[in-house]
């Protein structure tokens, strides 16, 4: 177990956090497979949901996470399950269970997944924390402190930057939140494995992809520093992904139009 400095947040209910977080993942590694193939088979046979050059995807994907350790995981947003087509562009079901520490940790809202019995199963055997984005600050701070955890400990922990799904469909810069420069500026060494995806009829806010989506994904590791101090440290660091994120929406668009 990776060696960790105390945490912001109290010190015994950190530990209880943790305790349960442990919990979850040995439970969750316990189902994986047969839940992973559930989920698999949803996507890619009822929702007909494809993943272009996935071939290519998971060898990069596989060589960026043997090269970069800690790794945190950003992407642009724009539906409810984007962090389920990532995995499912990544890598094969078996391969994460082989691998189950690359089988990203997610940190859905959640007023959009506790209604339902189905996605309150589905985020505790998933490897998810559950944040509220209207709670307390030292709400915030325990999941911030439990992601830093996470990525010591050699997980991979996946967080998007505009803290909600675009309403324009497009990165908006604007709506950047703080969180990824605070954990990147306590884990030693974090990388920020930055992921665009897009399916190709995605150019409106929505719940869901439509059936039979064809989904597009890139990927590119950087190590976002700043000289500043403090919280315009982390605005540094958080802006320098999204700045990438855009930079690699607009590669899309150039693709697409050419």
């Amino acid at each position: 177990m990776a060696n960790n400095p105390p945490p912001k947040v109290d010190l015994n209910e950190f530990k209880s956090e943790i305790k349960y977080l442990q919990r979850q993942r040995f439970l969750g590694r316990i189902i994986f497979y047969p839940l992973a193939l559930i989920v698999t088979f949803v996507l890619r046979v009822i929702f007909r949901y494809k993943i272009k050059n996935t071939r290519k995807i998971r060898k990069k994907y596989r060589q960026l996470v043997k090269e970069n350790s800690p790794l945190l995981l950003c992407s642009n947003h724009l539906t409810l399950i984007d962090s389920l087509i990532i995995h499912l562009g990544m890598a094969r079901m078996s391969w994460y269970f082989l691998n189950y520490k690359h089988f990203n940790w997610n940190t859905p809202a959640v007023e959009n997944f506790t209604k339902k019995l189905y996605w309150r199963f589905l985020l505790y055997f998933g490897k998810c924390i559950p944040i509220d984005r209207f709670g307390s600050p030292e709400h915030h701070d325990m999941v911030l402190d439990k992601i830093k955890y996470l990525l010591r400990d050699g997980e991979i922990c996946t967080i998007f930057p505009e803290g909600g799904r675009s309403r324009s469909a497009l990165i908006d810069i604007e709506n950047t939140t703080y969180g990824i420069g605070r954990i990147v500026q306590d884990v030693e060494n974090c990388k920020v494995l930055c992921v665009y995806l897009r399916g190709e009829g995605q150019d409106k806010y929505s719940d869901y992809p439509e059936n039979g989506e064809k989904f597009y994904i890139d990927m590119e590791v950087i190590k976002p520093e700043s000289m500043n101090t403090g919280m315009r440290q982390a605005r540094d660091i958080s802006l320098q992904v999204m700045y990438k994120l855009k930079e690699m929406e607009d590669k899309y668009f150039q693709i697409e139009k050419n």
